[in-house]
């Protein structure tokens, strides 16, 4: 697995999937299908007792955007389905096929995860050997695991969606 940490416009990315399918040397190439387990995470507002606490670890309005989820998780899996995976279908010209499938925790009526660490925890600065969102995708593994287990191992892509509003997202590729 490699990290994508940049987010490709929509040309350069239906043209990275033309040119590397255009290039099958078996024939036509068939439409590649990935599934992607998808883990949803609650993070919870900083552990601070005022704004002048909080001022010199906390980025400006962060504490102001992390919300309660407005859906459940399984309504995001929908959404994901019906919009991402038409995207990716359009967009690569049907060579790529994504199908997401949230994983649920049965503990909560709304699927979501609670994060197992504070939210300093995971804005932490990455050491050498840690990036900061490898973080966030061992916990995800490890809540995860307990609900499908082996089967985690099925998937080709992790998806880790979070309730704060500001953060851009990680892909696990």
């Amino acid at each position: 697995m490699s990290r994508l940490r940049y987010h490709l416009p929509r040309m350069m990315l239906a043209a990275g999937v033309l040119l590397g399918s255009a290039f099958a040397i078996d024939g036509p190439a068939q439409p590649a299908h990935k599934r992607v387990a998808v883990v949803f995470l609650l993070v919870g507002a900083p552990y601070c007792s005022g704004t002048a606490e909080c001022s010199a670890d906390v980025v400006v309005g962060l504490q102001d955007s992390i919300r309660s989820p407005r859906h459940s998780a399984a309504a995001y899996e929908g959404m994901l389905n019906y919009q991402m995976t038409r995207y990716f279908d359009e967009n690569s010209f049907y060579k790529s096929h994504l199908t997401f499938e949230a994983i649920l925790n049965p503990g909560r009526a709304d699927g979501w995860f609670e994060a197992p660490h504070s939210l300093f925890y995971y804005n932490e600065p990455p050491s050498e050997d840690v990036f900061s969102a490898d973080r966030v995708f061992k916990d995800a593994l490890n809540l995860a695991y307990p609900v499908v287990g082996d089967a985690l191992q099925d998937y080709d892509m992790l998806l880790v969606i979070q309730n704060i509003q500001a953060h851009y997202g990680f892909n696990w590729w």
